[in-house]
């Protein structure tokens, strides 16, 4: 048998004993038609054993609580972990109301059955076919969409995604697969071909992570709410909102929800967002840091950074939220070690949620820092810092509560580009709407 082949676009050899899958004129992987085999029943009872013990429930609790934090930087900073991410976001952003959902759901499968077996194979979908194929319907039936339906991730019909005809054709899912389904179906490949070249589980269990992560924030249900929050802020502006409204409902929201300390990092990007949409920062914003602890994994002097536009490690301004209490020794100090390392930095400025006097020991360190690096630090309320910046705003120009719309559509993940939020944010945003209905009722 030949190894090569004549067509170099992806495509499927059958054979009355076998199945051939060929890439770029090579073959790439070839597959037995032959009678199952004892390793693939086992496989099959494994993976459903897992299924009945929880393992796709605990892991949308898991995700649901901490986002994707948990998962290991190594993982994290993989190239083909970059590459599904991106693939999982085309395919949750796919998703209307007539077309994608069944592709969205059916990547979980994958996903799931992926991180249990990283040695079976997700291309072969029925096991009265291939000699090491797997029963996906009644998994994804028993397992997959009723969960994401329950939970109002992905609307799709609880006898499961693989009744339709394009799911269910005799062939190895993949590149090469012909059926023509609904939906970004080039992405539902690239995260096939990614995990088969790979048979890596803690790859596929980040990416099944990464990708229940995504529904929650941009699924079925968080869409609706998404929408809903940003049509009320729409209406709010409409009706006219003074500054001190929009400093007082972003307070508010900030005050009332659940990890207070992430939301005023958020609303701190959001506030220099506008600034730098009118092009009138000094300097050039950097992306929103997507942990929580992103300074000190990333190397940056603060939570949010203006720096030279030709030169991101030259910080022009460095922006840190401290939440719940003012500034301490500890924090300096570890500023210290930020800035021997960012020594080109220029200013730093503390912004917290509760306005409180320096302390002596503090103000002294201060002194003594900015002596050593010929840096100005500045501590200030979230309350003056806003008000300094939107001082910016009017001289400017733009509107106090273009402030309120950057916030919400970075919550709603509209503003991606240059906020992404890789925790959950279904609760902020559900919150953010009971405020915003107070502030009209």
């Amino acid at each position: 048998m030949s190894n090569t082949d004549e067509d170099p676009e992806p495509h499927i050899r059958v054979y009355p004993d076998r199945h051939e899958i060929y890439k770029g004129g090579t073959i790439i992987e070839q597959h037995s038609t032959a009678s199952r085999s004892d390793e693939a029943k086992q496989r099959s009872d494994d993976i459903k054993d897992s299924f009945d013990d929880g393992y796709l429930v605990e892991k949308f609790e898991l995700v649901r609580e901490s986002g994707t934090e948990h998962i290991p930087e190594r993982i994290q900073n993989r190239e083909e972990f970059e590459q599904l991410q991106s693939h999982i976001d085309q395919i949750v952003d796919g998703m209307s109301a007539n077309r994608g959902r069944a592709l969205a759901a059916h990547t979980v499968l994958l996903l799931a059955i992926k991180s249990l077996e990283p040695n079976q194979s997700i291309r072969l979908h029925k096991s009265s076919i291939w000699k090491e194929g797997l029963p996906m319907r009644g998994i994804d039936s028993d397992y997959i969409s009723p969960e994401l339906s329950d939970r109002d991730l992905v609307h799709v019909n609880r006898d499961g995604v693989m009744m339709t005809r394009t799911l269910a054709e005799n062939l190895p899912y993949g590149a090469a697969y012909p059926a023509n389904i609904k939906g970004p179906q080039s992405s539902w490949a690239g995260v096939i071909e990614i995990l088969e070249e790979r048979d890596d589980g803690e790859l596929a269990e980040a990416a099944l992570e990464y990708m229940i992560l995504v529904l929650y924030n941009r699924g079925d249900k968080a869409n609706e709410l998404n929408e809903d929050a940003i049509s009320k802020t729409e209406n709010l502006i409409s009706d006219g909102l003074s500054e001190k409204d929009v400093r007082q409902l972003i307070r508010e929201h900030i005050n009332n929800s659940d990890h207070a300390a992430r939301l005023l990092e958020i609303s701190l990007h959001s506030l220099y967002q506008p600034l730098q949409e009118a092009d009138i920062l000094d300097g050039r914003l950097k992306s929103l840091t997507q942990m929580r602890s992103a300074d000190r994994k990333h190397g940056n002097v603060g939570d949010i950074e203006v720096v030279a536009p030709d030169d991101e490690f030259h910080v022009k301004e460095a922006i840190d939220g401290k939440y719940g209490h003012g500034l301490n020794l500890g924090e300096l100090r570890d500023l210290g070690s930020k800035l021997r390392s960012h020594p080109e930095t220029e200013s730093v400025i503390f912004v917290t949620s509760v306005e409180r006097d320096l302390s002596s020991d503090v103000k002294e360190a201060i002194n003594r820092l900015e002596t050593n690096f010929n840096v100005n630090i500045d501590v200030r309320s979230l309350g003056k810092h806003s008000q300094a910046v939107l001082k910016q705003y009017d001289d400017a120009g733009i509107r106090p509560d273009s402030w309120l719309t950057s916030y919400v559509e970075t919550l709603t993940h509209r503003r991606r580009d240059i906020a992404p939020i890789d925790e959950p944010t279904i609760d902020w945003v559900d919150t953010l709407i009971e405020v915003l209905e107070e502030r009209t009722s």
